[in-house]
């Protein structure tokens, strides 16, 4: 396997992970909001336990986009230092 290939295959695997994460968390985001509007019925719960169980689940979701999405973006900045590192390496050198 050559290194287009694998930088390709790595990419791919890269932004499918991002799409992936992006998707399930804003997947919990969005059950609490259906709990809270009140669209999902449950027999043994009383609806006040509801809402308050979706608003706990949307703060969570929010939480946890927001993290994911600061923690990509340290990334994104750290590898850009790591390249300019590397570029003044080369021009030391």
């Amino acid at each position: 396997m050559n290194d287009y290939s694998r930088q390709k295959s790595k990419f791919d695997f890269d932004m499918l992970m991002k799409v992936l994460n992006y998707s399930l968390r804003s997947l919990i985001l969005i059950v609490g909001i259906v709990f809270v509007l009140g669209l999902v019925e449950m027999k043994n719960m009383e609806p006040t336990s509801i809402r308050v169980f979706g608003a706990i689940m949307i703060l969570f979701g929010a939480y946890r986009l927001s993290m994911y999405h600061m923690i990509m973006k340290r990334q994104a900045i750290e590898e850009k230092y790591a390249e300019l590192d590397e570029e003044r390496d080369n021009l030391d050198n």
